[in-house]
């Protein structure tokens, strides 16, 4: 039995970028840029949130930074496990566990679990 080398590289580079590549592309870069916005956006309120709950500020750097601490995690840690699983398959997990944890990150301890989706899905 022979068997076919097929060349991935070559393939690829055979065919256009088409809609579905640049919609992609598109849809990564604006929840990369929601993402820093939020974290843009929390920083700018700190004050005001620190005193309508009667807390120090030094003690919302933990909170505000643990989305980003997250957002490392789930790219070096996480990402990895798309060889394993298949992209698609931990792209839609993390993309609808990403949605489902920031519809509730009223609690502050969330924040990093949503930073390791976005780094998971950023980085597959």
């Amino acid at each position: 039995m022979t068997q076919l080398a097929f060349d991935v590289s070559a393939f690829i580079n055979s065919r256009q970028v088409g809609a579905v590549q640049y919609g992609i592309t598109i849809l990564c870069g604006l929840m990369m840029f929601l993402d820093g916005f939020d974290t843009q956006a929390i920083s700018y309120m700190a004050p005001q949130i620190a005193k309508e709950w009667g807390l120090s500020r030094e003690v919302l750097g933990p909170i505000f930074s643990s989305a980003l601490t997250g957002l490392m995690v789930g790219y070096l840690l996480l990402s990895p496990l798309s060889d394993r699983f298949g992209h698609r398959r931990l792209i839609i997990i993390s993309t609808v566990t990403f949605a489902l944890l920031t519809l509730i990150t009223v609690l502050g301890a969330v924040r990093g679990v949503v930073g390791i989706q976005g780094g998971v899905v950023s980085g597959c």
